[in-house]
């Protein structure tokens, strides 16, 4: 309706992989504006083998670095986990490299994408992030989140070739866009997981390109009371839970991002009936408090990584 004049093409039924192929065949040889295709299909259509094994040797070569970090400091649980991550990405390559060439068929690059704009992108935050800090690390990020950040890079590159040809060397290379209700949610450390996909030039170039490095600079740890898992004593302990230097990391999510707030929705939004959550309260089970105090005294016993 917004573009009755653009020429699109709309993905449906793929569920096969003669099907897939087609489609990525149709990209490939129709002059598209846009193509449109579902998040499941999207995952499905595979980059060069090469391009793959490259992409994750580089994330071989951080998982290295920061576990040659973590080693320097002592942290045990995460020297374990990086390592198990390291054998997880080595399989990984194994199995790329041992896979048959004739698997492939027409893979991302053929496709003829220049651009991704990618909706309800707040299911790609989990992507690899190797820390000394438990609340922002993940050492094993999803599939789904590695695919797509190693189809951004192959963009960016791409549109960084287009700029030098077009004498813009130091602009920004734009290869991707997201939309998303919520960039950050649960974690900190999810705001530099949106800027390594969308302006990685940015980190680069303060220095922020690891997220310890990052975290030094813009968040802070804080000691805090929390309630243990079994919600029967008070415990201390340090999370990342605070923003540092908060001016300064505005300043550069400004570079990139746009705010959409519902005053500026031309639509009626449904009205929460009474105009507030109503809390309903209501004891425990005699069940429910058996099963718990029964977990707290087993773990109790749970020293660090060792348990009777």
């Amino acid at each position: 309706d917004a573009y009755p004049n653009a020429n699109i093409l709309v993905a449906a039924d793929l569920d096969g992989r003669d099907d897939r192929q087609r489609f990525v065949g149709q990209t490939a040889v129709g002059d598209w504006d846009l193509v449109i295709v579902p998040q499941s299909v999207f995952s499905r259509i595979a980059m060069r083998r090469e391009a793959q094994i490259e992409y994750l040797e580089g994330e071989l070569a951080e998982l290295r670095e920061a576990l040659d970090a973590a080693n320097s400091q002592g942290a045990d649980f995460t020297v374990k986990q990086i390592e198990q991550a390291i054998k997880n990405a080595e399989a990984r390559v194994e199995k790329i490299i041992a896979a048959k060439a004739t698997d492939e068929g027409l893979t991302f690059e053929q496709s003829g994408a220049d651009f991704l704009f990618i909706d309800e992108a707040h299911d790609y935050k989990n992507l690899t992030r190797p820390s000394n800090s438990a609340d922002l690390a993940v050492t094993n990020g999803s599939q789904r989140a590695t695919d797509l950040e190693m189809k951004a890079k192959y963009l960016r590159e791409k549109a960084r070739a287009r700029n030098v040809e077009q004498g813009m060397a130091h602009a920004p290379a734009k290869a991707i866009a997201f939309a998303t209700g919520t960039p950050i949610s649960n974690s900190l450390s999810e705001i530099w997981v949106m800027t390594k996909y969308l302006r990685p030039d940015l980190l680069h170039k303060a220095g922020l390109g690891r997220i310890d490095n990052w975290a030094g600079t813009f968040a802070k740890p804080v000691s805090v009371p929390e309630m243990n898992t079994t919600a029967t004593r008070i415990q201390m302990k340090t999370r990342m839970a605070e923003y540092a230097n908060v001016p300064q990391l505005v300043a550069m999510l400004d570079q990139f991002r746009d705010v959409v707030t519902s005053d500026r929705i031309p639509v009626r939004l449904p009205v929460l009936d009474g105009g507030a959550p109503k809390i309903v309260e209501f004891d425990m089970g005699q069940d429910a408090i058996d099963a718990m105090a029964d977990l707290d005294v087993r773990m109790s016993r749970i020293q660090g990584d060792r348990m009777d």
